[in-house]
């Protein structure tokens, strides 16, 4: 997730900076970040959530799925292939 926040901050590609933040929304489904990480994660997603496109659609994206990750907890099982694909295409 860390590496994930250095790819979209400051990114000028915007093709780069869609790819990152749907990974980014991938990982908030099914990633629990640390106790330590989890407020840094969510301020850093909290603050690029009005910035302009591609940037704002991932960012609000990624914090409802880190918000309900922070609630529920991690899924007992990893997702398969066709899962993650379903998540990405339905995430709007």
């Amino acid at each position: 997730m860390l590496q994930v926040v250095k790819q979209t901050n400051g990114n000028k590609s915007k093709h780069s900076l869609k790819r990152g933040w749907d990974l980014m929304g991938v990982l908030c489904c099914f990633l629990m970040p640390s106790a330590r990480f989890a407020p840094i994660l969510r301020q850093f997603i909290e603050d690029n959530v009005n910035l302009g496109e591609p940037i704002a659609t991932g960012a609000k994206w990624s914090l409802r799925n880190l918000k309900r990750m922070l609630t529920n907890g991690m899924r007992r099982y990893s997702p398969d292939l066709t899962e993650v694909e379903a998540i990405i295409v339905c995430k709007h």
